[in-house]
């Protein structure tokens, strides 16, 4: 339930501020911001050798932006911390929040 109420605010976020939620050929999801030319990774499966992108091509507008955030569900409580099937998570040094 705390995953879903996660994903829908999420998303309220994304259209309000011309924003657009893509799950990668990874499954990894992004919300990228038009404004700043970044993305955050705000989900996915965690399973395996998982590897943070430096960039993201967002599919609505084929520009390539910079990701630079890990948000809550992606190493909070839900994901990382539960997830024995994760065995090892390379980030990028773009990144500038966890």
């Amino acid at each position: 339930m705390k995953q879903t109420t996660l994903r829908l605010f999420i998303a309220i976020l994304a259209v309000a501020a011309n924003a657009f939620v893509y799950a990668d050929s990874n499954d990894l999801e992004y919300w990228f911001n038009s404004e700043t030319m970044t993305a955050s990774l705000i989900g996915g499966p965690y399973v395996g050798d998982v590897v943070v992108p430096e960039t993201a091509v967002n599919p609505e507008d084929g520009l390539t932006y910079t990701v630079t955030e890990l948000w809550g569900g992606f190493c909070g409580y839900h994901h990382l911390d539960n997830d024995e099937k994760l065995t090892s998570l390379k980030l990028p040094n773009t990144l500038t929040t966890i």
